[in-house]
């Protein structure tokens, strides 16, 4: 017997015990599928109906992005069959190697290898549509078993979830850093800057066990907390002081940066917090930061009136709330699914909830210009 007659044998198997295991992993919708279908499918049969296509006796196309969609009756076939990928033309398309094959080569989004594997694992499981994860409630769930010699390194109930994984991976987990170290990554995480000697002090002759929380509650308290955690939602929404073209003209929208601020340091519900920004014209008896968040025709007007006085204003741009809430309606409908929108909407609703002013101004008018909203700035 050679040796190549012996390894063989041995490969088969270690390949079949892999693709065993790997089948036997169960799927989770939000986890392993939706991203796939959303990159690569959503865009033809997703929730935009004027894009949608495919569907054989659909009427507005086929539709992925729901289970009602994915299993209709499309003449006595479905594209998803649950727990018959053999019979769903939603594999057969994707597996195909002629010009029928899905996504189509001209979208350049060709699925990988293991993409196909994860759909046609999903579909043998009954191809279980969820929510998006933002709307299910969260779960308690028992903390994973972790080995005996990683019990010292857990210190609350998030920790057995982390040393579990590191542990699925070979890994064991770090030592505790330095009180000189933890400071240092929890000023620059929190606030975004370092901690002064001062602070420093502080903590390293801090004996109470408490010490670490204590540094934890005083960056919360900062100022500099909210304008940390503003950067991330003024980058989304594509804030900026200016237009940044031709001239890089100012934008007169400083109040819905402070707005952003001081709804983080006020810590603002979340839901709250996007409503405001959506719909804070339609609130009953609205505040001035409601109004600022929300700039709503009433403001345009009045702001209008108060910079008739001043030289260089070239126009106001008030776009279409109509056309825009439509598509909020839409995008809230798909979430994911609407992810290749997501920029041109977010630029929309940058337009919307920022102080709509384009204007032209030189040097000597900057400060009447900041004068234009009777508002007081953040940190005054």
């Amino acid at each position: 017997m050679t040796v190549k007659n012996v390894i063989r044998p041995i490969l088969i198997f270690c390949i079949c015990s892999l693709s065993l295991q790997c089948w036997s992993k169960s799927i989770d919708f939000n986890r392993d599928i939706r991203s796939i279908l959303a990159d690569h499918c959503f865009a033809c049969h997703g929730p935009d109906q004027n894009k949608r296509e495919g569907g054989k006796g659909q009427a507005n196309g086929l539709r992925l992005d729901i289970a009602t969609g994915a299993k209709a009756d499309l003449g006595g076939y479905a594209a998803v069959v649950p727990g018959q990928p053999e019979h769903s033309a939603l594999i057969a398309r994707i597996m195909a190697d002629d010009d029928s094959i899905m996504p189509p080569n001209n979208f350049h989004k060709a699925l990988s290898v293991e993409q196909k594997q994860l759909l046609k694992q999903w579909i043998s499981q009954g191809a279980v549509y969820d929510q998006h994860w933002a709307f299910i409630p969260p779960k308690y769930s028992t903390p994973p078993e972790i080995l005996p010699k990683h019990h010292t390194s857990v210190s609350n109930w998030i920790d057995p979830y982390i040393i579990s994984k590191l542990e699925s991976s070979g890994l064991s987990p770090s030592p505790e850093a330095n009180r000189h170290t933890l400071i240092r990554r929890l000023s620059f995480d929190i606030i975004g800057l370092p901690p002064s000697t001062p602070e420093l002090s502080m903590l390293l002759t801090d004996n109470a066990s408490t010490a670490y929380e204590k540094v934890v509650d005083r960056l919360l308290k900062s100022s500099h907390f909210g304008e940390r955690m503003a950067t991330y939602w003024l980058d989304l929404v594509r804030y900026a002081d200016t237009n940044g073209y031709h001239a890089d003209l100012t934008w007169n929208v400083w109040p819905y940066r402070d707005y952003v601020i001081k709804a983080f340091n006020d810590n603002m519900p979340f839901d709250q917090f996007t409503l405001e920004q959506l719909a804070g014209d339609l609130i009953p008896n609205a505040t001035l930061s409601q109004q600022v968040a929300a700039e709503d025709q009433s403001s345009k007007e009045q702001l209008e009136s108060e910079l008739k006085h001043h030289q260089g204003i070239s126009k106001f741009r008030m776009p279409d709330l109509k056309l825009i809430r439509q598509e909020l309606k839409e995008w809230l409908q798909g979430i994911e699914s609407k992810k290749i929108a997501l920029h041109s909407l977010i630029k929309q609703i940058t337009i919307y909830t920022n102080a709509t002013l384009e204007v032209t101004y030189n040097a000597g008018y900057l400060t009447n210009q900041t004068r234009a909203l009777d508002y007081t700035p953040y940190g005054s």
